[in-house]
């Protein structure tokens, strides 16, 4: 069986021309994007001004995008003022077709319609940080089809759509008829905002299977502001976090977050930081608090979450019989006060739902909650660090 070929007509092939000979850092990447072309790995295709975006499958779905640089008005005036000043185009263009003779008259006022080097921006969620990713690259194959289809696809990714295009170019035929009849130019009739909002909305897609792991954010466009007080790689890290949860919510794993108070939110950051070994100096500096508070923070979050953070700043006073079995397995020289029970270096705290959380101290950190908490004292005491 002949394998599926991308690019039938003009158009079509001219693109794929583009990209493999001037348009991407590294051409030589493209290919290994045809085959996921050929499996239809390519799913919920979107097109708008200036992007193409959609989700790959490849070991997971990431999510792919390609951004094309789009004209400016500037520029778009002269494209059509070419194209009214040629008959031939104009009347091509308002049939619905896009002749290859376009791209030479393009090219004359100083515009390329094909993409150039610099002119595409291809980015994708996966962990590759080629340019392209073989994601990426299945999906320019995917707009040879696109374009093999609608030529005017081209002219969407360089910022303007069929119907913007075709009724400026019939204002400027007719405005160029009225000016030689001596009339005064016409203006774009556009939209009435009454026909928009009753045209019938379209369906919504399917939807898309829950992914395993979040992805890759994307890669910023610019770096903020020197004065902003923003660096780029936290704010990367922020988006990256966010995606977890969002991950986390569609699997039914974990909750948004959304409800944390900035302190809760914190100790959660930092406890997710010292899980994968990575140091929390930096976010303590950002957030203002001091490196080991924020840690013993972190561990709590570790064992219990809020309900563990709450453990540690709650004090106050339980009934007596509450706390008398806590006072017995610490034994007699243990000492109480209000909800807290002290013995050495272990404690045993009763927070307001009757749960105990056992204590122990650490040089470095103070105290530090040393494990999950239980309505039991007996099964949250940890054994005694000191033997």
């Amino acid at each position: 069986m002949m394998a599926r070929r991308f690019g039938h007509t003009w158009w079509g092939k001219a693109w794929l021309d583009a990209l493999e000979n001037r348009a991407l850092v590294d051409p030589n990447r493209l290919p290994r994007g045809r085959t996921y072309a050929r499996q239809e790995r390519v799913r919920h295709l979107e097109v708008e001004p200036g992007l193409i975006s959609a989700y790959v499958e490849g070991t997971e779905l990431y999510r792919s995008q390609l951004s094309v640089r789009p004209f400016s008005d500037e520029q778009w005036d002269r494209l059509l003022d070419v194209i009214v000043s040629r008959s031939a185009h104009a009347a091509a263009l308002l049939t619905g077709e896009l002749p290859p003779e376009l791209d030479e008259a393009a090219r004359q006022v100083g515009l390329e319609l094909l993409p150039e080097a610099g002119d595409l921006g291809p980015e994708c969620s996966c962990p590759d940080w080629a340019e392209p990713c073989k994601h990426a690259a299945a999906l320019c194959y995917v707009v040879a089809d696109l374009i093999d289809a609608d030529p005017f696809v081209l002219l969407l990714l360089r910022g303007r759509n069929r119907e913007l295009i075709l009724g400026e170019l019939r204002v400027r035929r007719a405005s160029a008829l009225d000016l030689m009849a001596g009339a005064k130019p016409r203006q774009a009739p556009g939209v009435a905002a009454a026909t928009a909002y009753r045209r019938k909305p379209t369906p919504l897609p399917d939807a898309l299977p829950v992914p395993r792991v979040a992805g890759r954010p994307m890669k910023l466009v610019a770096e903020p502001p020197v004065d902003s007080g923003v660096v780029a790689a936290d704010l990367v890290g922020l988006a990256a976090d966010a995606a977890g949860r969002a991950v986390a919510v569609l699997q039914g794993t974990g909750d948004s977050g959304l409800d944390l108070t900035v302190a809760e939110d914190l100790a959660r950051r930092a406890a997710a930081r010292m899980a994968v070994g990575r140091p929390l100096n930096r976010l303590a500096a950002a957030a203002g608090v001091d490196p080991a508070a924020l840690r013993a923070r972190a561990v709590a979050w570790t064992h219990g979450g809020r309900d563990a953070l709450n453990a540690l700043e709650e004090t106050w006073q339980p009934p007596e019989d509450l706390v008398v079995e806590a006072r017995e397995l610490l034994g007699l020289r243990a000492r109480v006060k209000a909800n807290v029970v002290t013995r050495g270096r272990r404690r045993l705290i009763l927070d307001r739902r009757r749960v105990w959380w056992c204590q122990v101290a650490d040089d470095e950190l103070g105290w530090v909650i040393a494990g999950p908490g239980f309505p039991d004292p007996a099964d949250a005491l940890v054994d005694d660090p000191e033997g």
